[in-house]
């Protein structure tokens, strides 16, 4: 729990929510830039694929050779990295909920012996209290989480395509440069 957790109500909830849109508009950032490197590696190798036809014997077999296994690599490694972090994900839903069966237990167990109604009121306005505030930190987190999935899973392909932009531009001469 952070510091201000105690003092404003919310506000670690809304700080996730606030990080998450951030990661949101990276992720858009992130896409744009696959599209510009993917357009550029496709127009290149486009070049290269009818090149190839009209003089085999000349072709660039080694780059036309490579595009098949990179896309299936590059998919592949983003397949398995979206499996763990939805793996990941569900771990830690189930966790959240174990601990809240577990706080509920325990708040029961305390309601049946407390001393007073005194008592048993206060208990339990602390445990919906601290219900409502863990769960909405928790929801905050999960969905933060699972709204960035999709870029978890792109950044494989990312790095091959902007990678592929940058060894093809250099190839021809050109400075173009993408990041």
């Amino acid at each position: 729990m952070s510091r201000y957790a105690s003092t404003i109500p919310g506000l670690e909830a809304a700080v996730r929510w606030f990080q998450t849109g951030l990661d949101l508009f990276g992720a858009a950032l992130t896409a744009g830039e696959m599209t510009v490197a993917a357009s550029s590696v496709i127009g290149r190798r486009t070049a290269l694929a009818a090149a190839a036809l009209r003089e085999p014997h000349r072709a660039d077999h080694a780059e036309l050779a490579r595009m098949g296994p990179e896309k299936i690599a590059a998919f592949g490694e983003a397949g398995a990295a979206i499996a763990m972090e939805m793996w990941r994900l569900q771990r830690d839903t189930l966790a959240f909920i174990a601990a809240q069966a577990q706080e509920a237990t325990r708040v029961a167990l305390t309601l049946s012996t407390a001393p007073t109604l005194l008592h048993a009121i206060g208990t339990q306005s602390s445990y919906v209290a601290e219900t409502l505030d863990r769960t909405a930190h928790e929801t905050a987190t999960i969905a933060g989480r699972a709204l960035t999935i999709g870029a978890i899973g792109a950044a494989p392909i990312h790095r091959k395509a902007t990678a592929n932009a940058r060894r093809l531009a250099k190839r021809r001469g050109r400075g173009a440069s993408v990041r």
